[in-house]
């Protein structure tokens, strides 16, 4: 399952290469709830519920989070990553 811009490498590409390679190929960013895919997801490897703890999300640059100290050290279960792609 992609969440982002399929592209023909599986490592992670300058922004300036994405661009490009999205421009010549008229490739267009799909509108997908990252959370509401995951959750598909773990429905269909799992057939069951998918209740459990309440946790906490964080759209931000991990160094600054990191940085802030608002996460204590062991308490992540979970890290969903991009790689530096263009915005555009």
């Amino acid at each position: 399952m992609y969440l982002s811009i399929s592209m023909p490498n599986t490592f992670s590409m300058p922004p300036t290469y994405v661009r490009k390679f999205i421009r010549e190929k008229g490739l267009v960013k799909l509108d997908q709830d990252v959370f509401s895919c995951l959750q598909d997801k773990l429905a269909r490897i799992y057939l069951d519920a998918i209740d459990g703890v309440d946790g906490a999300v964080h759209k931000t640059d991990a160094a600054r989070l990191l940085s802030g100290r608002s996460i204590k050290a062991g308490s992540v279960d979970l890290v969903i990553t991009s790689p530096p792609t263009s915005r555009s």
